[in-house]
């Protein structure tokens, strides 16, 4: 079925696909976060990125935050440092704004792009 005419941008994603999606960023994760680890997801709400990124994180073992790409950069940081997170998983865009920002300090050691994963 083709998305709704309202939301032409909007993607259809079989369970299948998502659980290959998420199984495979679940192998990513847990090459550098161990079991239990909190990992940051900043996504937008739009899309289906999101789901495979908090899917793929529950896979790994891990537990996650997800942190809305308003926040302003410095509270981006201070909801990573407060969960202490060292994993940050995000798309092209939020990278990119971390790299401008000049990253989040020494708390966030990887970050993960989840469109590697979902395309």
């Amino acid at each position: 079925m083709p998305p709704g005419p309202e939301r032409p941008q909007r993607r259809t994603v079989s369970y299948e696909q998502l659980h290959q999606q998420a199984a495979k960023l679940a192998g990513r994760i847990g090459n550098v976060a161990a079991t239990g680890e909190v990992v940051g997801i900043l996504l937008p709400r739009c899309g289906h990125q999101l789901y495979v990124a908090q899917l793929g994180v529950l896979k790994s073992g891990c537990a996650f935050t997800c942190i809305d790409p308003a926040f302003p950069d410095a509270h981006i940081a201070a909801v990573m440092r407060d969960a202490q997170a060292s994993v940050l998983l995000s798309d092209q865009d939020g990278l990119a704004r971390i790299h401008r920002a000049g990253g989040l300090g020494q708390s966030v050691q990887h970050l993960i792009d989840v469109g590697d994963d979902t395309e």
